[in-house]
Formats: structure tokens, sequence, C-alpha cells
């Protein structure tokens, strides 16, 4: 049987995992962690998060990127909603934070097929390999002692021990394909999530099923000019509000403000709450 590996830098895996953790003082723990692997040189990477949502997803990966020495031509998913949001045959709707980092980063992501069952499998067995490897035949007394083990078993993985797949230590042949891989267009603490949201007619923000009253305001440089306009947030041209980005750490940011009273069904800010046609403070 002939291993398919692709070439060096073409290819590589990534998929959430959870697993259950009891300390050595009894108390008990779900971690969840990021797993990440190069398929030609079989470097892994493994992320200890707090979640599995948008931006514990792109934290994690390009931090990844950065550990493995740069980017790939290829990224292979198993269909998290923090990935793709449908599928309708050929047709896929991904997660408008995550593609804009695609696009940012310049990867290109694909998805398993969901009765891809050799493919599927493949990304299932990296989550699967962590388990067993590493939190199953482990004890812990603490989650410090935890994230030490986890930084020396993988500097064993990848330096010390050859891959059952390849034969080779995953060093030696990462040391290889770095030469295919691309650099990181941003540094990973430098990134900016760029987060959809949605502005109504009376000014309000709406995202994560929380809604806050927006009102921009704009700084002034030292010598009194105007910084650059990076984002503009203006009223909707209907009631039902239009999606807009928010670049968070650039020049010009968005400020919510706290809720202060309710009108109706939703919650307003009372610097939004004047008269209809008065300034709401948008510009």
């Amino acid at each position: 049987m002939v291993r398919f590996e692709g070439v060096p830098g073409e290819f590589s895996q990534h998929d959430f995992g959870q697993a259950d953790v009891r300390y050595g003082d009894g108390r008990t723990e779900r971690v969840h962690f990021f797993a990440s692997r190069m398929k030609w040189s079989r470097a892994v990477d493994v992320r200890l998060l707090p979640n599995e949502q948008e931006e514990a997803l792109v934290r994690a990966l390009l931090r990844s990127f950065e550990a493995f020495g740069g980017i790939p031509l290829v990224t292979i998913w198993d269909n998290p909603k923090t990935v793709v949001q449908a599928r309708q045959g050929d047709l896929i709707v991904w997660n408008a934070v995550f593609g804009q980092v695609a696009l940012d980063y310049r990867f290109a992501p694909e998805l398993c097929w969901p009765r891809g069952a050799q493919q599927k499998g493949a990304v299932e067995q990296l989550v699967g390999w962590v388990k067993r490897s590493f939190f199953a035949c482990r004890r812990f007394h603490d989650r410090a002692d935890l994230e030490r083990q986890l930084t020396a078993w993988l500097l064993a993985v990848n330096t010390v021990r050859p891959s059952r797949a390849t034969g080779v230590i995953p060093a030696v042949r990462l040391a290889e394909e770095r030469a295919r891989l691309r650099p990181l267009p941003i540094a990973p603490h430098a990134y900016a999530l760029k987060i959809p949201v949605v502005v109504s007619a009376q000014g309000r923000i709406r995202h994560g099923g929380a809604e806050e009253s927006n009102r921009l305001r704009r700084g002034r440089r030292g010598n009194g000019s105007r910084p650059p306009r990076l984002t503009e947030w203006s009223r909707p041209r209907s009631s039902r509000g239009r999606a807009a980005h928010s670049h968070w750490g650039r020049a010009e940011r968005v400020h919510c403000q706290r809720r202060s009273r309710s009108v109706g069904r939703h919650t307003v800010a009372q610097d939004h709450s004047g008269a209809p046609g008065g300034d709401s403070g948008h510009g």
C-alpha cells in the first residue's frame, strides 16, 4: 500500500478536539485543543484553547503556521461551523471571519466530503492520536503541569521520534518542507480580526446575539487633522439594516455605548434616544 502525502508544503490538516482531564487534586476539566499537522513532514502542533469559537480557531491556526515556519498551499478541515456555514451540493458558504483570514494569508481551505471516509478519517485520526498519545496516558497535577507536559511531548514527537508513517523524524522533513512554505504576511499577534456586524436604522449594532448602541467617535491627531477613515459606519438605506465590518485595532474604532434604558423591545443608549431626525452621532 502506497500512502499519498502530497508534495512538501502542499497540505496541512486542522481540527478541534476535547479531552476530559482529572487533576491530581480531584478537580476535572474539559480541555479544548486545536491540532494541526503538516501532511508531508508529519510535523504536529497542538494549542490549548478557551473554546472552539471563531477567534480561538483563527489565533491557533496562525500560531501553528508560525510554528511550522510558513503557510502551506491548502488547509484541510472537517466542516466545523467556524469554517463553513453551509453546503448546498458543490456550493460552499464559508464563515465570513474565516474566509477573510484565508484571503489575508492566501491559503486555500478544503473541506472533507461528508461521505469521504478516507479524507475525513485522516483529519479525525489526528485528534484521536493526540487524545491517545498524550491525554489518555498521562496524569497531570494541575493545568500548568498539563501545559508543561504538552510542550515537552510536542518537542519529543517532532524532534526525537521517527514518524510511523514516514520512518523519519518530522523535524528533519520539516526542514526540507519549509523551503516550500510561504511567509506569513502579518504576524499572528498583529492580525486584526474583521468581524461582520449589522447596524440598524436606529444606530444599534447587532453581533453574536447581543445588541448595543453604536456611536462613531472621530479622533484627531496631535496636529488637529483627522485620522484616515478605514471604516465607515452610516445609516442603512432601509430599516432592515446592513452588514458592515469592524476593523478592530485600526486607526478608527467603533465605541459601543453601554445600555442605559429600554425603548420597546430594544435597548438604546441615551445619546441615541432623541427626536427622529436628530443627530445620532454617525456623521
